[in-house]
């Protein structure tokens, strides 16, 4: 068929959910059921975002249906996360960064996550050590260095979401980049970058 000529080039947000509902669903017309889950959740990654309760109030969706959608995004982000296994995350920044904006997509509050790297710049630990509202989050830098020091990191890479959308840091964000720096550089810590 034309997946097998093409892969997914030139394919609607529809099309490729018809294409994997079919693999769940494989004797129904999927088309008017791929259409209905776009329509309700906006695209593809909100669907792929969407719990699988509310995947299943879409009418002709079922567990077995909305089991396989749930598996999307998280093999997506074990692929992701393998591409940047043993890499120096310095030479590789763009994989980093691919796997950190699947790890931290559609969630609906802020989250701040941390990349431990050891003496190479390798990925060895990686930790959620703050969660907040839409638009704040709290992070302590005394827990951020106690979970550095006990995986025995060199260094770290702070990441963290904007739900609102927003791309430009925020002043609150600059003012924590420069006291984690100050905290890091105490205990001799490299603070990689803050995402």
């Amino acid at each position: 068929g034309r997946f097998e000529k093409t892969g997914l080039e030139g394919f609607h947000d529809y099309e490729i959910l018809e294409l994997i509902l079919t693999c769940a669903l494989p004797r129904i017309d999927t088309k008017p059921l791929a259409k209905a889950l776009i329509e309700k959740f906006g695209g593809l990654a909100g669907v792929f975002d969407a719990p699988a309760q509310e995947v299943m109030r879409v009418a002709g969706i079922g567990p077995k249906a909305s089991g396989l959608l749930s598996l999307f995004k998280p093999a997506c982000s074990a692929y992701l996360k393998d591409r940047v296994k043993g890499l120096s995350v310095l030479d590789h920044p763009q994989r980093v960064a691919d796997y950190c904006r699947m790890t931290l997509a559609g969630k609906g509050h802020e989250v701040v996550y941390v990349l431990f790297i050891d003496v190479k710049n390798r990925i060895i630990a990686e930790k959620i050590i703050a969660q907040g509202t839409i638009d704040e989050s709290h992070v302590y830098p005394r827990r951020l260095i106690e979970e550095a020091l006990g995986c025995q990191a060199a260094g770290f890479i702070l990441v963290h979401n904007h739900p609102s959308g927003q791309v430009q840091p925020s002043p609150a964000d600059r003012a924590l980049t420069k006291k984690i720096t100050q905290v890091a550089a105490a205990v001799e810590l490299r603070f990689l970058d803050h995402l």
